[in-house]
C-alpha cells in the first residue's frame, strides 16, 4: 500500500491469503479503531505469524490485537539497528504481560547500574546484550561507539528489568527519563495509562522544566494527547 489504511490492510490479507506480516503498534491501534463489525467481516485465518516491534506496545493494545488475529500468531521481538535482543510468543505474553521476552538463542541479556554492576531481578537499569560476533560502530561518533560497549556487551540505551524467570521488561529510553523531586518518572508508563482512555488516540510525554518541585507528581512534565 502506498499509504497505510487499516481496513485495506485487512482486506489485502484476506484477498492474498497472507501468511506472515510485520507491523508496529500504531498499525494495531488503527485496526482496533475500526468498528468490531468491520473487523469481523475479514477472513484473516491465513495468518500464521504477525511479528511486531519498533516501538513499545501498550498492554491494552496487545490484548486487543490478539483477539483480532488468529490465536497464537502475534509475536514480538525487541532489538535495535545494532542487533536483536529478545522475543516473546503470544502464549508467553499471556503469562508475562508487558514483557518483551527472553534472549535470542546464543544471546545474553544483562541489566546493569551506572557502574556496570549487574542488578537483581526487579531493579531497573541499562539493558545490555552479549551477542555472538556482534560488532558495529556509529559513523563519525567514536565516543558514542565506545560508550555503547561494556565488557563485551552493548546497549541501545534502553532501561528495563528482568524478572525471576529471566523475562525482560522495558521501562523507557534512558534519554527520556524524567527526574522530578528525586523520583524517576518513566514517560512510557504515563503514556500507556493515558492511551488506554477511549478518548485518546495517541499521546507523548516529554519533560518540561519548572523553577522548583513543590509536591509529589507536580506538573514537571507535559502531556500532548491526540483526542479521537
Amino acid at each position: 500500500m502506498p499509504r497505510y489504511d487499516a481496513a485495506e490492510a485487512l482486506a489485502l490479507i484476506e484477498r492474498h491469503r497472507v501468511t506472515n506480516a510485520f507491523m508496529v503498534p500504531t498499525h494495531f491501534s488503527r485496526i482496533l479503531q475500526l468498528e468490531p463489525a468491520a473487523r469481523r467481516r475479514f477472513d484473516l485465518s491465513s495468518l500464521r505469524l504477525v511479528m511486531h516491534s519498533a516501538a513499545p506496545c501498550p498492554p491494552h493494545v496487545k490484548r486487543g490485537i490478539m483477539e483480532v488475529f488468529p490465536p497464537g500468531t502475534v509475536t514480538e521481538f525487541y532489538g535495535a539497528s545494532e542487533g536483536g535482543f529478545t522475543r516473546i510468543t503470544a502464549e508467553e505474553w499471556q503469562r508475562k504481560p508487558g514483557s518483551v521476552g527472553t534472549p535470542w538463542p546464543g544471546h545474553e541479556i544483562r541489566v546493569l547500574d551506572e557502574q556496570g554492576v549487574a542488578l537483581p531481578p526487579g531493579e531497573i537499569g541499562l539493558i545490555y546484550v552479549r551477542a555472538p560476533r556482534m560488532t558495529f560502530r556509529y559513523r563519525g561518533a567514536e565516543e558514542k561507539t565506545r560508550g555503547a560497549f561494556r565488557d563485551g556487551c552493548f546497549t541501545a540505551g534502553d532501561l528495563g528489568w528482568l524478572d525471576d524467570d529471566g523475562y525482560l521488561f522495558i521501562a523507557d529510553r534512558r534519554t527520556d527519563l524524567i527526574i522530578s523531586g528525586g523520583a524517576n518518572i518513566y514517560p512510557a508508563e504515563v503514556e500507556n495509562a493515558l492511551s488506554a482512555h477511549p478518548q485518546v488516540a495517541d499521546v507523548a510525554v516529554v519533560a518540561s522544566p519548572i523553577p522548583r518541585w513543590a509536591r509529589p507528581f507536580s506538573p514537571s512534565s507535559s502531556c500532548a494527547a491526540a483526542p479521537r
